[in-house]
Protein backbone atom coordinates (compact mmCIF):
# COMPACT_ATOMS: atom_id res chain seq x y z
CA UNK A 1 0.00 0.00 0.00
CA UNK A 2 1.67 3.28 -1.00
CA UNK A 3 1.61 6.60 1.45
CA UNK A 4 -1.68 8.02 -0.24
CA UNK A 5 -3.69 4.88 -0.01
CA UNK A 6 -2.30 4.83 3.88
CA UNK A 7 -4.08 8.22 4.17
CA UNK A 8 -6.75 7.64 2.87
CA UNK A 9 -7.56 4.54 4.75
CA UNK A 10 -6.39 6.22 8.08
CA UNK A 11 -8.78 9.23 7.41
CA UNK A 12 -11.81 6.84 6.31
CA UNK A 13 -12.30 8.20 2.73
CA UNK A 14 -13.22 5.95 0.12
CA UNK A 15 -12.30 6.57 -3.71
CA UNK A 16 -14.68 7.56 -6.39
CA UNK A 17 -15.55 4.27 -8.37
CA UNK A 18 -13.18 3.72 -11.09
CA UNK A 19 -15.81 3.77 -13.89
CA UNK A 20 -16.54 7.55 -13.34
CA UNK A 21 -12.73 8.88 -12.30
CA UNK A 22 -10.13 7.09 -13.46
CA UNK A 23 -8.52 9.43 -10.88
CA UNK A 24 -4.81 7.87 -10.39
CA UNK A 25 -4.63 7.31 -14.06
CA UNK A 26 -4.40 10.65 -13.96
CA UNK A 27 -2.80 11.74 -11.02
CA UNK A 28 -0.16 9.20 -11.79
CA UNK A 29 1.73 9.83 -15.26
CA UNK A 30 -0.90 11.69 -17.34
CA UNK A 31 0.31 14.47 -19.52
CA UNK A 32 -1.81 17.99 -19.10
CA UNK A 33 -3.43 18.80 -22.26
CA UNK A 34 -4.69 22.24 -21.62
CA UNK A 35 -2.68 25.20 -20.66
CA UNK A 36 -5.45 27.96 -20.54
CA UNK A 37 -9.08 28.16 -19.28
CA UNK A 38 -11.73 25.94 -20.35
CA UNK A 39 -15.29 25.96 -21.17
CA UNK A 40 -17.35 23.02 -20.38
CA UNK A 41 -20.52 22.77 -21.59
CA UNK A 42 -22.82 20.13 -20.34
CA UNK A 43 -25.07 18.40 -23.14
CA UNK A 44 -22.64 19.67 -25.49
CA UNK A 45 -21.95 16.68 -27.80
CA UNK A 46 -18.47 16.45 -29.31
CA UNK A 47 -16.81 15.69 -32.76
CA UNK A 48 -17.22 12.20 -32.27
CA UNK A 49 -20.95 12.44 -31.21
CA UNK A 50 -20.15 12.41 -27.33
CA UNK A 51 -21.92 14.02 -24.69
CA UNK A 52 -20.52 15.91 -22.16
CA UNK A 53 -21.81 15.06 -18.85
CA UNK A 54 -21.54 16.78 -15.72
CA UNK A 55 -19.40 13.84 -14.01
CA UNK A 56 -17.24 13.81 -17.36
CA UNK A 57 -16.92 17.75 -16.51
CA UNK A 58 -15.99 17.70 -13.20
CA UNK A 59 -12.92 14.93 -14.14
CA UNK A 60 -12.28 16.74 -17.11
CA UNK A 61 -11.80 20.31 -15.07
CA UNK A 62 -10.19 18.43 -11.98
CA UNK A 63 -7.51 16.37 -13.63
CA UNK A 64 -6.71 18.72 -16.91
CA UNK A 65 -7.91 15.59 -19.51
CA UNK A 66 -10.34 14.89 -22.14
CA UNK A 67 -13.20 12.77 -20.50
CA UNK A 68 -16.01 11.66 -22.20
CA UNK A 69 -16.95 13.78 -24.80
CA UNK A 70 -15.80 16.97 -22.60
CA UNK A 71 -12.25 18.86 -23.19
CA UNK A 72 -9.44 18.64 -21.28
CA UNK A 73 -9.02 20.90 -18.11
CA UNK A 74 -6.44 23.67 -17.72
CA UNK A 75 -3.37 23.64 -15.72
CA UNK A 76 -3.32 27.40 -14.52
CA UNK A 77 -7.01 28.64 -14.68
CA UNK A 78 -10.79 28.32 -13.67
CA UNK A 79 -12.31 26.26 -15.39
CA UNK A 80 -16.17 26.97 -16.09
CA UNK A 81 -18.50 24.31 -16.68
CA UNK A 82 -21.77 25.73 -17.87
CA UNK A 83 -25.68 24.10 -17.01
CA UNK A 84 -27.81 24.54 -20.05
CA UNK A 85 -30.35 21.56 -18.16
CA UNK A 86 -31.27 20.04 -15.18
CA UNK A 87 -29.07 17.32 -13.81
CA UNK A 88 -29.77 14.31 -12.45
CA UNK A 89 -28.11 12.11 -10.89
CA UNK A 90 -28.64 8.18 -10.32
CA UNK A 91 -24.91 7.90 -8.24
CA UNK A 92 -22.34 10.06 -6.74
CA UNK A 93 -20.27 12.99 -8.89
CA UNK A 94 -16.90 12.81 -8.85
CA UNK A 95 -15.22 14.25 -6.37
CA UNK A 96 -13.26 17.50 -6.80
CA UNK A 97 -9.62 17.38 -5.95
CA UNK A 98 -6.51 19.23 -7.29
CA UNK A 99 -3.96 17.77 -9.52
CA UNK A 100 -1.14 15.85 -7.70
CA UNK A 101 2.27 14.65 -9.49
CA UNK A 102 4.47 11.41 -8.04
CA UNK A 103 7.36 12.33 -8.91
CA UNK A 104 10.19 13.49 -8.01
CA UNK A 105 8.31 13.78 -4.22
CA UNK A 106 4.89 12.74 -4.16
CA UNK A 107 2.81 15.63 -4.76
CA UNK A 108 5.87 17.81 -4.70
CA UNK A 109 4.61 19.54 -7.30
CA UNK A 110 0.66 19.70 -8.12
CA UNK A 111 -1.74 21.82 -9.68
CA UNK A 112 -4.19 23.48 -8.16
CA UNK A 113 -7.97 22.75 -9.48
CA UNK A 114 -10.22 25.97 -9.77
CA UNK A 115 -13.63 25.28 -11.00
CA UNK A 116 -16.53 27.49 -11.23
CA UNK A 117 -20.24 25.98 -12.19
CA UNK A 118 -23.02 28.28 -13.44
CA UNK A 119 -26.02 26.63 -13.20
CA UNK A 120 -28.76 29.74 -14.91
CA UNK A 121 -30.93 28.39 -12.41
CA UNK A 122 -31.02 24.53 -13.23
CA UNK A 123 -30.64 22.01 -10.47
CA UNK A 124 -28.25 19.29 -10.02
CA UNK A 125 -30.15 16.68 -7.99
CA UNK A 126 -30.53 12.63 -6.54
CA UNK A 127 -32.98 11.33 -8.81
CA UNK A 128 -36.04 10.33 -7.39
CA UNK A 129 -36.85 6.60 -8.75
CA UNK A 130 -37.04 4.57 -4.97
CA UNK A 131 -34.03 2.27 -6.35
CA UNK A 132 -31.73 5.55 -6.46
CA UNK A 133 -29.18 4.75 -3.28
CA UNK A 134 -28.42 7.71 -1.19
CA UNK A 135 -25.13 9.55 -1.84
CA UNK A 136 -23.63 13.12 -1.15
CA UNK A 137 -24.52 15.64 -4.22
CA UNK A 138 -20.82 17.39 -4.67
CA UNK A 139 -17.51 16.55 -2.61
CA UNK A 140 -14.20 18.86 -2.30
CA UNK A 141 -11.33 16.54 -1.05
CA UNK A 142 -8.10 17.71 0.01
CA UNK A 143 -5.39 15.26 1.29
CA UNK A 144 -2.09 16.86 3.02
CA UNK A 145 0.39 15.69 5.35
CA UNK A 146 4.48 14.85 6.13
CA UNK A 147 5.74 13.76 2.44
CA UNK A 148 2.18 14.20 0.41
CA UNK A 149 0.02 17.32 -0.57
CA UNK A 150 -2.61 17.83 -2.64
CA UNK A 151 -3.70 21.64 -3.01
CA UNK A 152 -7.59 22.22 -1.79
CA UNK A 153 -9.66 22.57 -4.63
CA UNK A 154 -11.66 26.05 -4.68
CA UNK A 155 -15.17 25.64 -6.25
CA UNK A 156 -17.88 27.88 -7.27
CA UNK A 157 -21.62 27.86 -7.75
CA UNK A 158 -23.09 30.16 -9.18
CA UNK A 159 -27.23 30.15 -9.56
CA UNK A 160 -27.19 26.44 -9.10
CA UNK A 161 -30.14 24.53 -6.83
CA UNK A 162 -28.65 21.49 -5.38
CA UNK A 163 -31.31 19.23 -3.78
CA UNK A 164 -32.71 15.56 -2.94
CA UNK A 165 -28.82 14.45 -2.12
CA UNK A 166 -27.88 12.99 1.19
CA UNK A 167 -25.77 15.96 1.91
CA UNK A 168 -25.84 18.66 -0.84
CA UNK A 169 -22.12 19.73 -0.48
CA UNK A 170 -19.45 17.98 1.44
CA UNK A 171 -15.91 19.62 2.28
CA UNK A 172 -13.60 16.78 3.38
CA UNK A 173 -9.63 17.19 4.31
CA UNK A 174 -7.18 14.01 5.28
CA UNK A 175 -4.62 16.01 7.33
CA UNK A 176 -1.80 15.36 9.63
CA UNK A 177 -1.15 19.27 11.27
CA UNK A 178 -0.79 20.65 7.51
CA UNK A 179 -3.62 23.53 6.81
CA UNK A 180 -4.77 22.74 3.57
CA UNK A 181 -8.94 24.04 3.35
CA UNK A 182 -10.83 23.35 0.46
CA UNK A 183 -12.77 26.59 -0.64
CA UNK A 184 -16.50 26.86 -1.67
CA UNK A 185 -18.00 29.65 -2.64
CA UNK A 186 -22.15 30.08 -3.79
CA UNK A 187 -23.72 32.79 -4.83
CA UNK A 188 -27.27 33.09 -6.33
CA UNK A 189 -27.73 29.30 -5.18
CA UNK A 190 -30.00 27.36 -3.13
CA UNK A 191 -29.57 24.18 -1.16
CA UNK A 192 -32.62 22.34 -0.05
CA UNK A 193 -34.23 19.23 0.14
CA UNK A 194 -31.27 17.18 1.42
CA UNK A 195 -32.12 14.32 3.76
CA UNK A 196 -28.71 14.93 5.72
CA UNK A 197 -26.92 18.67 5.99
CA UNK A 198 -26.82 21.13 3.27
CA UNK A 199 -23.72 21.37 4.11
CA UNK A 200 -21.26 19.58 5.94
CA UNK A 201 -17.43 20.67 6.11
CA UNK A 202 -14.28 20.17 8.31
CA UNK A 203 -11.14 22.12 7.75
CA UNK A 204 -12.47 24.07 5.28
CA UNK A 205 -13.73 27.59 4.25
CA UNK A 206 -16.75 28.96 2.88
CA UNK A 207 -18.52 31.98 1.58
CA UNK A 208 -22.24 32.51 0.54
CA UNK A 209 -23.51 35.17 -0.92
CA UNK A 210 -27.59 35.87 -1.87
CA UNK A 211 -27.81 32.14 -1.25
CA UNK A 212 -30.51 30.15 0.74
CA UNK A 213 -30.13 26.85 2.65
CA UNK A 214 -33.04 25.61 3.51
CA UNK A 215 -35.63 22.44 4.22
CA UNK A 216 -32.62 19.80 4.55
CA UNK A 217 -32.83 16.83 7.20
CA UNK A 218 -30.15 17.72 9.06
CA UNK A 219 -28.23 20.92 9.83
CA UNK A 220 -28.45 23.91 7.58
CA UNK A 221 -24.82 24.38 8.02
CA UNK A 222 -22.29 22.15 9.72
CA UNK A 223 -18.81 23.00 10.17
CA UNK A 224 -15.80 21.80 12.68
CA UNK A 225 -12.34 24.03 12.03
CA UNK A 226 -13.96 25.90 9.44
CA UNK A 227 -14.55 29.39 7.92
CA UNK A 228 -17.84 29.99 7.26
CA UNK A 229 -19.21 33.37 5.95
CA UNK A 230 -22.49 34.29 4.95
CA UNK A 231 -23.88 37.32 3.35
CA UNK A 232 -27.02 38.43 2.08
CA UNK A 233 -28.56 34.80 2.84
CA UNK A 234 -31.22 32.63 4.37
CA UNK A 235 -30.74 29.37 6.71
CA UNK A 236 -34.40 28.42 7.51
CA UNK A 237 -36.41 25.53 8.31
CA UNK A 238 -33.81 22.96 8.38
CA UNK A 239 -34.45 19.99 10.49
CA UNK A 240 -31.10 20.22 13.10
CA UNK A 241 -29.66 23.90 13.83
CA UNK A 242 -29.57 26.26 11.40
CA UNK A 243 -25.10 26.63 11.26
CA UNK A 244 -23.19 24.88 13.85
CA UNK A 245 -20.01 26.03 13.97
CA UNK A 246 -17.70 24.56 16.37
CA UNK A 247 -13.68 24.90 16.29
CA UNK A 248 -10.99 22.51 16.12
CA UNK A 249 -9.18 21.27 18.95
CA UNK A 250 -6.21 23.04 20.47
CA UNK A 251 -3.78 21.27 18.81
CA UNK A 252 -5.10 22.13 15.49
CA UNK A 253 -3.74 25.29 13.84
CA UNK A 254 -7.50 25.88 12.57
CA UNK A 255 -10.30 27.14 15.01
CA UNK A 256 -12.51 28.63 12.20
CA UNK A 257 -14.63 31.89 12.18
CA UNK A 258 -18.51 31.97 12.32
CA UNK A 259 -19.69 35.50 10.23
CA UNK A 260 -23.08 36.65 9.21
CA UNK A 261 -23.59 39.56 7.60
CA UNK A 262 -27.28 40.90 6.25
CA UNK A 263 -28.25 37.73 6.59
CA UNK A 264 -31.48 35.75 8.48
CA UNK A 265 -31.66 32.13 10.03
CA UNK A 266 -35.10 31.55 10.63
CA UNK A 267 -37.54 28.36 11.95
CA UNK A 268 -34.88 26.06 12.22
CA UNK A 269 -36.27 23.49 14.20
CA UNK A 270 -32.60 22.27 16.84
CA UNK A 271 -32.58 26.17 17.07
CA UNK A 272 -30.52 28.62 15.12
CA UNK A 273 -26.91 29.00 15.68
CA UNK A 274 -24.85 26.86 17.88
CA UNK A 275 -20.76 27.80 18.18
CA UNK A 276 -17.68 26.30 20.76
CA UNK A 277 -14.12 27.02 20.29
CA UNK A 278 -14.23 30.16 17.51
CA UNK A 279 -14.89 33.76 16.69
CA UNK A 280 -18.80 34.21 15.64
CA UNK A 281 -19.84 37.70 14.79
CA UNK A 282 -23.27 38.54 13.67
CA UNK A 283 -24.10 41.90 11.96
CA UNK A 284 -27.48 43.36 11.02
CA UNK A 285 -28.46 39.81 10.99
CA UNK A 286 -31.74 38.23 12.03
CA UNK A 287 -32.18 35.21 14.43
CA UNK A 288 -36.15 34.67 14.46
CA UNK A 289 -38.73 31.57 15.30
CA UNK A 290 -35.67 29.18 15.74
CA UNK A 291 -35.53 25.97 18.48
CA UNK A 292 -38.02 23.57 20.19
CA UNK A 293 -39.08 23.64 23.50
CA UNK A 294 -37.09 20.82 24.31
CA UNK A 295 -33.46 22.19 23.16
CA UNK A 296 -31.19 25.29 24.53
CA UNK A 297 -30.21 28.39 23.03
CA UNK A 298 -33.31 27.89 20.60
CA UNK A 299 -31.78 31.13 18.63
CA UNK A 300 -28.17 31.54 19.72
CA UNK A 301 -26.02 28.43 21.73
CA UNK A 302 -22.81 29.19 23.27
CA UNK A 303 -21.47 25.91 24.02
CA UNK A 304 -18.26 25.12 26.30
CA UNK A 305 -15.15 24.05 24.78
CA UNK A 306 -12.28 22.36 26.26
CA UNK A 307 -8.88 24.36 25.97
CA UNK A 308 -5.04 23.47 26.89
CA UNK A 309 -4.53 27.06 27.88
CA UNK A 310 -6.23 30.12 29.71
CA UNK A 311 -7.07 31.97 26.40
CA UNK A 312 -10.50 32.36 25.09
CA UNK A 313 -11.57 30.11 22.81
CA UNK A 314 -15.05 31.17 22.49
CA UNK A 315 -16.30 35.02 21.32
CA UNK A 316 -19.79 35.66 20.60
CA UNK A 317 -20.52 39.40 19.05
CA UNK A 318 -24.06 40.64 18.23
CA UNK A 319 -23.83 43.98 16.31
CA UNK A 320 -27.45 45.20 15.21
CA UNK A 321 -28.43 42.30 15.14
CA UNK A 322 -32.62 40.91 15.70
CA UNK A 323 -33.16 37.74 17.61
CA UNK A 324 -36.61 37.26 18.29
CA UNK A 325 -39.96 34.37 18.58
CA UNK A 326 -37.49 31.51 19.21
CA UNK A 327 -37.86 29.00 21.61
CA UNK A 328 -36.14 26.52 24.06
CA UNK A 329 -36.47 25.37 27.16
CA UNK A 330 -33.40 27.72 28.55
CA UNK A 331 -32.48 30.54 26.80
CA UNK A 332 -35.03 30.94 23.97
CA UNK A 333 -33.18 33.88 22.35
CA UNK A 334 -29.51 33.24 23.85
CA UNK A 335 -28.04 30.42 25.86
CA UNK A 336 -24.84 30.90 27.38
CA UNK A 337 -23.39 27.10 28.78
CA UNK A 338 -20.82 26.84 31.34
CA UNK A 339 -20.05 23.54 31.13
CA UNK A 340 -17.74 20.86 33.70
CA UNK A 341 -14.15 22.53 33.07
CA UNK A 342 -13.42 25.85 34.45
CA UNK A 343 -10.57 26.44 32.02
CA UNK A 344 -13.11 27.22 29.15
CA UNK A 345 -13.67 31.11 29.01
CA UNK A 346 -16.49 32.47 27.05
CA UNK A 347 -16.71 36.37 25.54
CA UNK A 348 -20.08 37.36 24.61
CA UNK A 349 -20.74 41.07 23.92
CA UNK A 350 -24.32 42.27 22.50
CA UNK A 351 -23.92 45.81 21.13
CA UNK A 352 -26.88 47.53 19.54
CA UNK A 353 -28.83 44.41 19.28
CA UNK A 354 -32.73 43.27 20.20
CA UNK A 355 -33.33 40.31 21.88
CA UNK A 356 -37.11 40.08 22.93
CA UNK A 357 -40.30 38.19 22.50
CA UNK A 358 -38.27 34.75 22.68
CA UNK A 359 -39.75 31.87 24.47
CA UNK A 360 -37.99 30.44 27.20
CA UNK A 361 -35.94 33.50 28.21
CA UNK A 362 -34.40 36.38 25.95
CA UNK A 363 -31.15 35.71 27.83
CA UNK A 364 -29.75 33.42 29.85
CA UNK A 365 -25.85 32.50 31.27
CA UNK A 366 -25.43 29.06 32.50
CA UNK A 367 -23.66 29.28 36.33
CA UNK A 368 -20.25 30.07 36.07
CA UNK A 369 -20.19 32.03 32.97
CA UNK A 370 -18.67 35.40 32.37
CA UNK A 371 -20.15 38.77 31.93
CA UNK A 372 -21.71 39.86 28.70
CA UNK A 373 -20.51 43.08 27.58
CA UNK A 374 -22.59 45.64 26.75
CA UNK A 375 -21.94 48.27 23.93
CA UNK A 376 -23.81 51.06 22.25
CA UNK A 377 -27.86 50.79 23.34
CA UNK A 378 -29.19 47.65 23.48
CA UNK A 379 -32.63 46.16 24.42
CA UNK A 380 -33.79 42.85 26.28
CA UNK A 381 -37.29 42.66 26.85
CA UNK A 382 -36.98 40.39 29.73
CA UNK A 383 -33.98 42.07 31.13
CA UNK A 384 -31.68 39.05 30.91
CA UNK A 385 -28.27 38.79 31.28
CA UNK A 386 -27.29 41.78 32.78
CA UNK A 387 -27.77 43.11 36.70
CA UNK A 388 -27.74 46.88 38.04
CA UNK A 389 -23.94 47.73 38.39
CA UNK A 390 -24.07 47.49 34.14
CA UNK A 391 -22.64 51.03 33.40
CA UNK A 392 -24.95 50.73 30.28
CA UNK A 393 -27.65 48.50 31.03
CA UNK A 394 -29.89 47.57 27.62
CA UNK A 395 -33.41 48.77 27.68
CA UNK A 396 -36.29 46.76 29.39
CA UNK A 397 -39.63 46.19 27.32
CA UNK A 398 -41.53 45.37 24.15
CA UNK A 399 -39.70 46.58 21.06
CA UNK A 400 -43.26 46.09 19.01
CA UNK A 401 -41.68 43.59 16.69
CA UNK A 402 -43.71 43.69 12.90
CA UNK A 403 -43.60 39.74 12.02
CA UNK A 404 -40.95 38.12 9.81
CA UNK A 405 -41.56 39.34 6.25
CA UNK A 406 -40.76 40.87 3.14
CA UNK A 407 -39.56 44.73 3.88
CA UNK A 408 -37.21 44.99 0.99
CA UNK A 409 -33.81 43.83 0.40
CA UNK A 410 -32.60 40.00 0.07
CA UNK A 411 -34.03 38.63 3.39
CA UNK A 412 -37.10 38.43 5.63
CA UNK A 413 -36.71 40.70 8.57
CA UNK A 414 -38.68 42.29 11.61
CA UNK A 415 -39.90 46.03 11.23
CA UNK A 416 -39.95 48.54 14.05
CA UNK A 417 -43.60 49.54 14.37
CA UNK A 418 -43.93 53.62 14.61
CA UNK A 419 -44.01 53.54 18.67
CA UNK A 420 -41.46 51.33 19.04
CA UNK A 421 -39.00 52.14 22.11
CA UNK A 422 -35.78 50.71 19.82
CA UNK A 423 -36.20 54.22 17.44
CA UNK A 424 -33.24 57.05 17.52
CA UNK A 425 -31.36 55.45 20.33
CA UNK A 426 -28.06 55.57 18.83
CA UNK A 427 -26.22 58.62 17.61
CA UNK A 428 -24.63 58.00 14.23
CA UNK A 429 -21.21 59.40 13.73
CA UNK A 430 -19.77 61.70 11.06
CA UNK A 431 -16.29 62.54 10.58
CA UNK A 432 -14.76 66.11 10.05
CA UNK A 433 -15.62 65.82 6.38
CA UNK A 434 -19.36 64.84 7.24
CA UNK A 435 -18.43 61.28 6.02
CA UNK A 436 -20.55 58.68 7.42
CA UNK A 437 -18.49 56.17 10.06
CA UNK A 438 -21.57 54.16 11.73
CA UNK A 439 -23.66 53.84 14.64
CA UNK A 440 -22.18 55.13 17.70
CA UNK A 441 -20.72 51.61 19.81
CA UNK A 442 -20.25 50.01 17.11
CA UNK A 443 -16.70 49.24 17.94
CA UNK A 444 -15.05 50.12 21.00
CA UNK A 445 -17.61 52.03 22.02
CA UNK A 446 -17.49 54.66 19.41
CA UNK A 447 -17.98 54.03 15.50
CA UNK A 448 -17.73 51.75 12.56
CA UNK A 449 -18.78 50.22 9.85
CA UNK A 450 -22.63 50.27 10.12
CA UNK A 451 -24.15 52.67 8.03
CA UNK A 452 -27.12 50.44 6.37
CA UNK A 453 -29.16 47.71 8.27
CA UNK A 454 -29.84 44.66 7.46
CA UNK A 455 -31.92 45.88 3.90
CA UNK A 456 -29.24 48.00 2.65
CA UNK A 457 -31.40 51.25 4.00
CA UNK A 458 -29.05 53.93 5.58
CA UNK A 459 -29.01 53.90 8.89
CA UNK A 460 -28.44 58.22 8.55
CA UNK A 461 -31.25 59.82 6.43
CA UNK A 462 -31.57 63.75 6.12
CA UNK A 463 -33.20 65.10 9.26
CA UNK A 464 -32.62 62.01 11.25
CA UNK A 465 -29.28 61.35 12.86
CA UNK A 466 -30.03 58.67 14.69
CA UNK A 467 -29.87 54.75 14.52
CA UNK A 468 -32.76 52.29 15.65
CA UNK A 469 -31.65 49.31 17.73
CA UNK A 470 -31.31 45.78 16.39
CA UNK A 471 -31.04 44.59 12.45
CA UNK A 472 -34.52 47.03 10.85
CA UNK A 473 -33.38 50.71 10.66
CA UNK A 474 -37.19 52.54 9.96
CA UNK A 475 -36.92 55.05 6.95
CA UNK A 476 -39.56 57.00 6.38
CA UNK A 477 -39.83 58.17 2.48
CA UNK A 478 -39.39 61.45 1.16
CA UNK A 479 -41.09 61.21 -2.38
CA UNK A 480 -44.55 59.02 -3.51
CA UNK A 481 -42.22 57.44 -5.98
CA UNK A 482 -40.63 55.42 -2.77
CA UNK A 483 -43.70 53.88 -1.82
CA UNK A 484 -44.50 52.27 -5.15
CA UNK A 485 -43.98 48.94 -6.27
CA UNK A 486 -43.41 47.40 -2.93
CA UNK A 487 -40.88 50.24 -2.14
CA UNK A 488 -44.15 51.09 1.28
CA UNK A 489 -42.44 47.87 3.04
CA UNK A 490 -39.20 48.97 3.28
CA UNK A 491 -40.48 52.53 5.50
CA UNK A 492 -42.40 49.84 7.69
CA UNK A 493 -45.93 50.62 6.17
CA UNK A 494 -48.37 47.61 5.86
CA UNK A 495 -49.69 48.90 2.61
CA UNK A 496 -49.13 51.63 -0.28
CA UNK A 497 -51.86 54.00 1.00
CA UNK A 498 -50.60 53.91 4.42
CA UNK A 499 -46.91 54.86 2.83
CA UNK A 500 -48.79 57.52 0.66
CA UNK A 501 -50.85 59.25 3.78
CA UNK A 502 -48.00 59.80 5.76
CA UNK A 503 -45.62 62.21 2.79
CA UNK A 504 -49.22 63.98 2.62
CA UNK A 505 -49.24 64.36 6.45
CA UNK A 506 -45.49 65.50 6.48
CA UNK A 507 -46.30 67.84 3.73
CA UNK A 508 -49.64 69.57 5.67
CA UNK A 509 -47.41 69.83 8.66
CA UNK A 510 -44.65 71.51 7.16
CA UNK A 511 -46.97 74.23 6.17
Amino acid sequence: MNKEDQYMTAFGFSRVPRRHLLLFAALFGSTVESAEATTLTVGAIDANGMACTLADAIVAADNNISTGGCPAGSEDDTDIIELTGDVILAEALPEVRSYCSPEPDPCAESVQTRITINGHGHSIARSRDPDTPEFDLLTLFALCGEGIFMPPPIVMLNDVVLKHGQTGISLKVATLGIECPPELELVNSRITDNSGDGISARFASMRLTNSVIESNGGRGIGGYATDIHLTDSTVAHNADRGVSALGGLPFYERRGVLSVTRSTLAGNTGGGVELAGLHATLVNSTVSGNGNTKTTGGGIHVIPSDSSDEQPVTELTLINTTVSDNVAELGGGVYRDSGEHRIFIDRSTVINSILADNTGGDCMSAPGTTRIAFSGQNLIEDGGCFDPSYSNPPLIGDPKLGPLEDNGGPTLTHALQRDSIALNRIAFIHDVNGNPLGCEGTTDGVTAGVVTDQRGVSRARPGDDFCDIGAFERAFPSAAGECKNGGYRKFGFDRLGQCLRYLTQRKTQSH
